[in-house]
């Protein structure tokens, strides 16, 4: 019987570790503190549709495009607001505006916002149409959007299960705790014990770490 619990607290994998994989996956490099983090990056992305729009539609009235960020950054609350007032105070110190836009292209890791400042970088340098390229711009942002929120929806039992897995362990030592307490005796009380819940600890923390590394994984 000894023998059996013990298995079946190396089969479950205590929790023991599993705050520990949290709290370092927390402790992951955010940034320097100019790059947004993937939050920000989405909450960007989100606003970045009605922002093309509005520098669009400034634009088609004769506007320049640094005068259209203006306008457009005034109207737009935070965060794309701030983002793109960053990008302007470069300007007002001397920077040209196709340079400060590249700049800010460069501290982020791909997406939506980096391909449309870059757009709007090349459209600046060269001197094409602007509004049609901008307007197109939106339109695929708003599908891309809508296609990863689909996809998110596909995924949320797959997404469900993973989480399942990380909360069984816990959910296993809790209960075989309060059911059977005695039994927890050899687990905590002899060496051999200790040797198997420091083994299932191990495999928890890795298991953690990988577990929660796929559910964040970045869609679209």
């Amino acid at each position: 019987m000894i023998y059996m619990d013990l298995f079946l607290t190396l089969v479950s994998g205590t929790s023991v570790a599993l705050p520990l994989s949290y709290i370092a996956l927390s402790l992951r490099k955010k940034g320097d503190g100019q790059k947004p983090g993937p939050s920000n990056i989405r909450k960007l992305e989100n606003q970045l549709p009605s922002f093309l729009d509005s520098i669009s539609s400034s634009l088609s009235v004769g506007n320049s495009l640094q005068q259209s960020i203006e306008t457009a950054t005034r109207k737009d609350k935070a965060p794309l607001g701030d983002f793109f007032e960053t990008i302007l105070r470069r300007v007002r110190s001397g920077m040209t505006l196709d340079a400060s836009l590249e700049l800010q292209a460069r501290e982020l890791a791909g997406g939506s916002l980096s391909l449309a400042l870059l757009s709007m970088a090349s459209s600046y340098r060269s001197g094409s149409n602007m509004i049609e390229s901008l307007s197109l711009l939106a339109t695929v942002c708003r599908e891309r959007e809508n296609l990863r929120k689909k996809i998110l929806a596909r995924t949320a039992q797959s997404r469900t299960q993973g989480y399942v897995l990380i909360l069984v362990p816990v959910l296993f030592m809790l209960l075989l705790y309060i059911v059977s307490p005695h039994n927890m005796i050899p687990v905590l009380g002899t060496t051999l014990g200790r040797i198997l819940l420091g083994t299932a600890a191990t495999l928890q923390f890795l298991g953690g770490i990988v577990i929660h590394a796929m559910l964040k994984q970045e869609i679209l």
